[in-house]
């Protein structure tokens, strides 16, 4: 499992090069977006072939290959946000081109603050409304 994990991260690092050295392509697809279209190629196709394998209502959750396929299917929030989201965060801001930022300081504020207020009311509003239902 581990050897498909490593081919997976090396084709991503290297279409992520290759979006790099191609303009056209990266005016309309950042490196984020390729890494989830990535993502969501691969689990489609993962979960494709697991239906295939695996037919019909059988539960397998007992079996020791069930068991591996759980395992390597799984995925822990903690290894995400203490291990894979610092390093993206930092190449977010490290790529970050500082004039442009400074030059839409003012809409970036905008919606954070308009975002934050309108989120509040709504979800102020929908509890609520809840809490009158019943």
């Amino acid at each position: 499992y581990f050897i498909i994990f490593a081919l997976l991260l090396f084709s991503v690092l290297i279409m992520s090069k290759y979006l790099h050295e191609a303009p056209t392509i990266n005016k309309y697809l950042s490196e984020a977006s390729l890494i989830l279209i990535v993502g969501l190629i691969v689990g489609f196709l993962t979960e494709t072939m697991l239906e295939f394998e695996r037919p019909g209502d059988v539960d397998y959750s007992d079996s020791e290959e069930g068991k591996a396929l759980q395992q390597l299917l799984s995925f822990s929030p903690n290894i995400f946000f203490m291990a894979l989201l610092p390093p993206i965060l930092f190449n977010s801001g490290y790529q970050l081109r500082r004039e442009l930022f400074l030059r839409h300081i003012y809409p970036i504020v905008m919606f954070a603050v308009l975002g934050t207020v309108i989120s509040s009311v709504v979800c102020a509003l929908i509890l609520f409304g809840l809490q009158h239902l019943g």
